[in-house]
């Protein structure tokens, strides 16, 4: 160290070009790294969707969904699923284990479903597999119009993306909402038979017509040419001229026209968009992944005005969402933070050291934090709410060494040594103690790294940026500090400045006299933390501050899209009149865009409807985000409309919509209904909850066919093509596609089957040839049905949900409703509590196993330095005066336990040794040069006390810009550190020196005593 430190002092010129050379390149960094509101993370779902057409609810639950389940549920890193059954259609969505490789397990779950279609049933269609679901839209812009028809709208949707995409760093667009057409072939039944035909013969023949067959290869000259069959289509006209038969009776070729109506038509919409009330279609785009999309935010409004411009004067464009607008704000905000943190540190540094001192000390901040830029472009970690806050919270950190290096070099110059011996003594002197303390801190955020959880992943780049910049500045301090010292540093005229800390010996005169007082005072504040931590409540991740609420409708009605858009439009009535509300726009028939990466996956189905509202609360009443919810929350459940509303708030890191989850899974699936009211009566009975809600899983009254199977059998048709038949008579089915320039239009076949006197009188073709009245083979009974069936991990599964209501002992009332719900003894039936209580044991658990790891390296680190177990355990007694600080900080500030709060908590274990490693070092050098243990002990805590305040202050002052600002993720977190470490430090420079006394001395009489024996 020392012949480092001489080379690097004796060709300082070289040091201060290396140096600027860094400032240089991490400045180069910074320019260049990515930057984006928040981190980016994975939620590893998949969607499974099938449709077979005709099929009831317990036809796809049994027959499509089941074997679905079963063949997911056996893939390497399979989680959980839970899926529905409805009339006609499966859908499961899979959750991959967080930990699992997602690209190796997809890849196998789609090669095992594609072995699956073969066993499933005759005219299931297609299994499709969406692993895009949990995309996240980077703008979204909407196109309305009054009077504008939906083919004008479309056609400018398209332009306005083509002109977008011509952008780089767009992956992709998705234009939603255009109203599509189809071909529809209606056949008349008469004809049909007439001409011999079925309707799934027609609809084979409708197929074949369209497809290219490559027929082969023959012999031509010299050389063997391919000929393939183009049959295509190319217009409608081509669908009408098919040719489909010969008819002996009129003695000409059949043509499809001479049977059926062919004709181009809208085609019902499945889901419908708003903005403001009026029709919309909406233009999603996606980035590129990894890409720096702050620098596009001007390109793309520059581009977007140009559109506006050219676009008919009845349309108007809106840009809903914009993520660089969005990074451009939220890292706007805690890029502000970042610098008024950097300026209060300074300025603290400036107060408690002089000018010079100060000078050369705060020099190691921005140094440290552009060679954290350069280490994260190197290794990939973006510019995010998350990194910056971890910037913010190692703002103090990082003079902490460099002002013990730096005093310990004022130190050797007070002392009267050369500036060079001084400089070099002064910091090798301190190297080790600065190593090991700084190592202990990274120690106590590294193993969060490993939290293998969804939270994990969001606040992974906090503890690698924390041990970066601490690392940094560790280097930054032996190294760049006594050559930067070396110009600057004088020795001290005056060292009057200490006397203003006179009044601290004799506190801890007093202290030393008085330890038995001390450790009683101690005990006390530890016993009262314990019963303080139970009283606060405890969150798991806040809602975010977002100017956004959005609203989800679950229509009470499940197949009645025209309903969902009826409450869509009473709402937006309300909505209007809202001067808190700057835009919305809304959907129907399925979830909007995902718009934030925080957002549960929506399906599209005519029940589901959505709205997003931006707000604007400068001039509201209401002054917060979360008030403004509640307000909307209670307007709304006073409108009366027939389905299920919750407005929400975006949340940080995992979402979370309801406060309560509560799955009740079993095998028979009449028991698991009824146990799914025993639940809801028990929840409607206990007070402390609200907004209490289930499933679309009410049975409705329909109409069910049956095929007589020994009829069938006699007319030689099977059960199988009898329900085909039935199915492309009521519901069609799509046999084609039309190839007309960008567009491509479904053909659908279908025999206008409206009514049960119809289908009665329809006569299905049989293998024979010959006819037979469907009336004859099938029977329509009334039957009482679930809406949907659905399943969890391959059970079914009832889901009911409820929020607590406000100041509620939320523990309390969770216990109350388990041992209500334990009291009814249900039999065959298992749940499942899945809401914010488990989230908090499952993770808060893991995040105590990785304090628990931090603890173990930092002890190993200590005994390493310290070559004792005595002395890591007295240091250790400085852990849990740090919670005295957190909790008391956390009671009194109002603020809950949460995710991050504990992270805080656990995280300054690390940080609070720190002083204690000092203090011990600075004991035993004073124990060698001589002087009893308890002036040892005296003249440490003296000598090391302000250093050890001006880190404190530095520390806790860098954390104010959380604290006081309006990020309630961070917010606990900060002032769970800043008390922790303020109440730590006073008690540590007293019980540290009370503990080390009697610890040291009773080593000393041991030691003295075992010498004399062996005299």
């Amino acid at each position: 160290m020392n012949v480092i430190l001489k080379a690097l002092i004796k060709y300082r010129s070289i040091t201060v070009f290396f140096i600027l050379a860094l400032i240089a390149a991490g400045i180069l960094a910074f320019m260049s790294l990515p930057k984006q509101e928040t981190p980016e993370f994975s939620i590893p779902y998949a969607m499974i969707t099938t449709v077979y057409p005709g099929a009831s609810q317990t036809d796809m639950d049994i027959l499509v969904t089941e074997p679905i389940e079963r063949t997911i549920m056996g893939i390497d890193g399979y989680e959980s699923s839970f899926s529905y059954s409805s009339n006609s259609l499966s859908l499961v969505i899979v959750e991959l284990a967080f930990s699992a490789d997602r690209d190796e397990s997809f890849s196998l779950m789609e090669n095992r479903l594609r072995e699956l279609q073969t066993s499933l049933p005759e005219g299931c269609l297609d299994i499709d597999i969406n692993r895009n679901i949990t995309d996240t839209a980077g703008v979204i812009i909407s196109l309305s119009s009054a009077s504008a028809g939906s083919d004008e709208l479309s056609y400018q949707a398209d332009m306005i993306a083509a002109e977008l995409s011509k952008i780089e760093g767009f992956s992709r667009f998705e234009i939603i909402g255009e109203k599509e057409d189809q071909i529809s072939v209606l056949v008349d039944l008469q004809k049909m038979m007439a001409a011999g035909l079925s309707l799934n013969e027609i609809s084979g023949l409708v197929s074949a017509g369209n497809l290219d067959i490559p027929v082969g290869k023959l012999q031509y000259g010299d050389s063997r040419i391919a000929v393939d069959y183009t049959g295509s289509y190319k217009s409608i006209e081509d669908i009408r001229n098919l040719e489909i038969g010969y008819s002996p009776e009129l003695d000409i070729i059949l043509k499809l026209s001479d049977i059926a109506d062919i004709s181009e038509m809208e085609k019902p919409s499945s889901t419908l968009y708003y903005h403001e009330g009026e029709e919309a279609v909406l233009i999603s785009g996606y980035f590129e992944e990894g890409i720096n999309t702050l620098p596009l935010n001007k390109e793309i409004n520059d581009r977007l005005n140009e559109i506006r411009n050219g676009i008919p004067s009845n349309m108007e464009i809106s840009m809903v969402i914009s993520q660089p607008d969005e990074i451009s704000d939220s890292l706007g905000a805690f890029s502000m933070n970042l610098i008024i943190a950097i300026g209060l540190v300074i300025l603290v540094v400036l107060i408690g050291m002089g000018f010079r001192n100060a000078i050369v000390v705060s020099i190691s901040i921005p140094f440290s934090i552009l060679i954290t830029f350069l280490a994260m472009y190197a290794s990939g970690i973006r510019i995010h709410q998350i990194s910056i806050a971890a910037l913010i919270m190692s703002l103090g950190m990082l003079v902490d060494n460099s002002i013990v290096v730096s005093d310990s070099i004022q130190g050797e110059l007070d002392e009267g040594k050369n500036r060079r011996k001084s400089c070099v003594t002064g910091t090798s002197n301190v190297a080790i103690p600065v190593f090991a303390s700084t190592i202990t801190t990274i120690a106590a955020f590294t193993p969060f790294l490993f939290l293998n959880s969804l939270a994990g992943d969001y606040i992974k780049s906090l503890p690698k940026i924390i041990s970066i910049s601490l690392s940094a500045s560790y280097l930054t301090a032996v190294l760049i500090i006594p050559v930067i010292g070396y110009i600057v540093f004088k020795k001290r005229r005056d060292t009057g400045r200490r006397k203003p800390m006179a009044l601290f010996p004799r506190l801890l005169g007093w202290s030393m006299n008085k330890k038995v007082v001390i450790t009683l005072i101690v005990a006390v504040l530890l016993a009262g933390t314990i019963f303080l931590a139970m009283d606060i409540d405890k969150e798991f991740f806040p809602a975010s501050d977002k100017n956004i609420v959005y609203i989800d409708i679950r229509n009470n009605s499940s197949d009645d899209i025209e309903g969902t858009a009826e409450i869509i439009r009473r709402i937006s009535e309300f909505i209007d009149d809202e001067s808190e509300v700057e835009e919305y726009i809304a959907s129907a028939g399925g979830g909007l865009p995902r718009f934030n990466q925080i957002m549960f996956v929506y399906t599209k189905t005519p029940d589901i409807g959505q709205i997003m509202i931006r707000t604007n609360l400068d001039e509201s009443e209401h002054k917060t985000t979360g008030e403004y919810k509640e307000y909307l929350q209670m307007k709304l459940d006073g409108m009366g409309l027939d389905a299920k509303i919750a407005v929400k708030q975006l949340m940080y890191a995992f979402p979370m919509d309801e406060d309560i989850r509560i799955r009740v899974n079993g095998d028979d699936l009449e028991k698991v209904k009824a146990a799914e009211s025993t639940v809801l009566y028990v929840l409607n009975n206990m007070e402390g909850i609200q907004n209490i809600n289930k499933g679309n899983t009410d049975y409705i009254d329909i109409m069910e066919l049956e095929v007589n199977k020994e009829s069938a059998s006699r007319s030689y048709v099977l059960p199988a093509e009898v329900l085909n038949e039935v199915s492309i008579a009521i519901s069609g089915r799509e046999s084609a596609v039309l190839f007309d320039k960008d567009r491509d239009i479904p053909v659908y076949v279908t025999g206008g089957i409206a009514s049960e006197k119809q289908l009665d009188g329809y006569m299905i073709k049989t293998n024979t040839g010959s006819y037979v009245n469907a009336g004859e083979l099938t029977e329509l009974t009334e039957a009482s049905v679930l809406e949907t069936m659905p399943r969890y991990n391959g059970e079914y599964s009832m889901l009911i949900t409820a929020d607590y209501e406000t100041g509620v002992d939320k523990a309390e009332v969770l216990n109350e409703i388990k041992d209500s719900i334990d009291e009814q003894n249900m039999k065959g039936i298992s749940l499942v509590y899945e809401g914010e209580d488990e989230l908090i044991k499952e993770n808060f658990g893991q995040v105590l196993v990785m304090g628990a790891v931090a603890l173990a390296i930092v002890f190993m680190i200590l005994l390493i330095q310290f070559k004792s177990f005595s002395l890591p355990i007295l240091i250790f007694t400085t852990i849990p005066l740090s919670a005295i600080g957190s909790i008391a900080g956390l009671y009194i500030s109002g603020q809950p336990i949460s995710f991050t709060a504990l992270l805080g908590i656990v995280s300054l274990l690390g940080i609070v040794v720190n002083n204690a490693i000092i203090l011990i070092d600075y004991i035993k050098k004073e124990i060698k040069l001589g002087r009893n243990v308890q002036s040892a002990c005296m003249n440490a805590a003296n000598r090391r006390l302000r250093p050890i305040l001006l880190s404190t202050i530095t520390t806790v002052i860098g954390l104010v810009p959380l604290v006081i600002g309006t990020s309630q993720l961070f917010k606990p977190m900060a002032i769970a550190l800043m008390s922790g470490l303020m109440v730590s430090t006073m008690l540590t420079l007293v019980v540290i020196p009370i503990a080390a006394d009697t610890i040291l001395r009773k080593r000393r009489e041991q030691g003295i005593t075992k010498i004399k024996k062996e005299r």
